[in-house]
């Protein structure tokens, strides 16, 4: 099993996201002009990010949907995560960071 993250994940408030062709995707940060192109993982990843915050929980449940080796596909995972938050799609924070506040109506 790889290192846990121990990080909450942000989804940048500028991506938006199209699938294109079955399983892969998209992403286009409207702020910078620049695009990311997701495989197959990637997209089962950033489907996951719009319910899921939890680094660690969001890469169990997207290993668990795959029958690869756990230990290669966390990496995968791992790989993925670092590489939209390098791209700066999303934001990896500390886990205890809390998260946007809501407003009781």
């Amino acid at each position: 099993m790889a290192a846990k993250l121990n990080k909450r994940i942000v989804v940048s408030p500028d991506v938006i996201s199209q699938e294109v062709q079955l399983g892969e995707s998209l992403l286009l940060d409207v702020k910078n002009l620049t695009y990311f192109g997701l495989d197959s993982l990637g997209t089962q990843v950033w489907t996951a990010l719009q319910s899921c915050d939890d680094a660690d929980s969001l890469i169990r449940r997207v290993a668990d949907s795959n029958e690869q080796q756990i230990t290669e596909i966390e990496a995968r995972i791992h790989s993925i995560l670092h590489a939209l938050a390098a791209s700066k799609l999303i934001s990896l924070e500390p886990a205890n960071t809390p998260g946007p506040a809501t407003v009781a109506s």
